[in-house]
């Protein structure tokens, strides 16, 4: 069987999107046959996720740069006595401290890890590190374009993360269609600046002039849903 590596600081049970998509990535490989390590951060219920998951997965504790630095010489120690088909990276920090092999390295890029001005010392890590890649997974055009400047020759792939289907999507569209009509638009994502829901409302606020009402509501726990009506 194909052996897949993965290096990632986020994975469940923590929660949140890129923890989502490197566990999805997992379960696919493994589904279709393959092989599959993950070396993640711990994280507080970590054990007993880790033993109803399936395929193998290593934690790594202690403090930020000594975790990582550990667990990259573990995956450094991996490639060379398991020669993967393939590394997948969750971000450049996963990435920084492996050595380049003939093994393809795949990381991802997600929009958040780029500061919009960094210092000299900063950019030359973030250049040196994707350098090591063989590709790069920008999850969006929006994080493709803030990756670029430090990417040079590497490869740029857009893969825009996929969505597991819902079986109680229908119900839920159901549900919200009863309390609030239609049509209705949803935000599934954090209360946070960047996720740019504050955009959204000042829109619609300028598009009353053409609407009846607009009705808002949202609840948040791990994500946030947040419906709009007319």
């Amino acid at each position: 069987m194909t052996a897949i590596l993965i290096l990632t600081q986020n994975f469940p049970p923590d929660l949140g999107g890129i923890q989502s998509l490197m566990a999805g990535l997992a379960c696919e490989a493994a589904r279709q046959g393959h092989s599959v390590m993950i070396m993640a951060d711990t994280f507080e219920g970590g054990t007993a996720h880790d033993a109803a998951f399936g395929p193998e997965v290593v934690r790594y504790g202690g403090i930020k740069p000594l975790r990582r630095m550990l667990k990259a010489r573990a995956a450094r120690r991996v490639i060379e006595e398991r020669t993967p088909e393939a590394v997948f990276c969750d971000s450049w920090r996963s990435l920084e401290h492996l050595t380049q092999s003939n093994v393809p390295i795949a990381v991802f890029a997600h929009g958040t890890e780029f500061p919009h001005r960094p210092n000299p010392r900063k950019a030359a890590r973030l250049i040196r590190t994707f350098a090591k890649a063989s590709v790069i997974i920008p999850v969006s055009k929006y994080a493709s374009a803030l990756a670029r400047p430090y990417t040079g020759t590497t490869r740029l792939v857009v893969v825009n993360p996929p969505i597991a289907p819902l079986q109680s999507a229908g119900e839920a569209a159901a549900t919200l269609r009863a309390r609030y009509g239609d049509p209705i638009l949803v935000g599934l994502a954090r209360l946070e600046p960047r996720k740019g829901f504050d955009r959204v409302i000042e829109a619609l606020q300028r598009w009353r002039s053409v609407t009846r009402e607009w009705r808002f509501s949202s609840a948040e726990t791990a994500a946030t849903s947040t419906a709009l009506k007319t």
